[in-house]
């Protein structure tokens, strides 16, 4: 047991000479040889990946579970493509690759080049809006796959406000333009945004421009400011924290959506 860990592991590190040694050595057992191609593909060794794949001993359900732990790593995209290209993944192993994948650059190379399931594309979306809070996790994917039909219009909404929360601006842009967006998860977003004083933030989610009156896919700005102020009342509370905004709007006079937003629920609180 303790020699087949040293044989993945050294796999998993990259160390090709040992690979290749220890595989000579009879260390060619199919199943050992299924695990060590799994965690190079994880660890994105391609020589290791290439040796193995190389020597016919790989089973097909090593080979999907490789394909998927390649596609939910990071920097991996270089051996997704080579295992995709093998044209030995099975259209389960596909559809279950893409629900974890965390580089938008293997969400687009399975999206348009494979039937995938509605299920996995939603899971997908998912599991990326997941990280939208999290500062260093791109939100690519998200942008990706969220016009498409199969996506709820929650997950359109959680998404908006977790992009909010993570100061996610590229995020924002993109998704405010969603037929799908309720007024509520900006209302939501805005006083998330209040929260953490993201001025910018703020800004973007509700400057004029982004809310023509005319406009048949964004609510009006008397919807919003009644789902604004609905949400900042609740807010009223915090002395401190109401006062140093209320100076920031005053000083602000550019955006008149924040500085009336701020004002009607100061006294609906009252």
């Amino acid at each position: 047991m303790r020699g087949r860990s040293l044989f993945i592991g050294l796999a998993e590190s990259g160390h090709i000479d040992a690979v290749k040694y220890l595989y000579n050595s009879e260390w060619d057992d199919p199943g050992l040889v299924g695990r060590a191609f799994a965690s190079a593909a994880c660890g994105a060794e391609m020589q290791v990946v290439k040796f193995l794949i190389a020597t016919d001993r790989v089973s097909s359900e090593a080979f999907d579970k490789a394909f998927k732990l390649a596609c939910s790593g990071y920097q991996t995209f270089n051996v997704v493509a080579l295992l995709y290209c093998l044209k030995r993944v099975s259209q389960q192993g596909i559809d279950r690759a893409f629900a974890v994948a965390h580089d938008v650059a293997v969400v687009k190379l399975l999206y348009e080049n494979e039937k995938i399931s509605d299920h996995a594309v939603t899971v997908a979306f998912t599991r990326s809006l997941n990280s939208l809070n999290q500062h260093l996790i791109p939100s690519e994917i998200i942008q990706f796959l969220h016009k498409l039909p199969c996506i709820p219009s929650s997950l359109i909404d959680e998404a908006f406000v977790r992009a909010a929360q993570g100061q996610k601006t590229d995020t924002i842009e993109v998704l405010r333009d969603d037929s799908h967006l309720t007024s509520k998860a900006k209302g939501d977003a805005f006083v998330d945004a209040f929260k953490c004083q993201g001025v910018e933030i703020m800004k973007e989610l509700y400057e004029e421009k982004c809310t023509p009156p005319s406009s048949g896919c964004f609510p009006s700005k008397s919807t919003c400011h009644g789902n604004i102020c609905t949400r900042l009342s609740l807010l009223q509370h915090d002395t401190d924290k109401w006062r140093s905004w209320k100076l920031f709007m005053r000083n602000n006079r550019r955006n008149c959506v924040l500085n009336d937003a701020l004002d009607v629920a100061g006294a609906n609180a009252k």
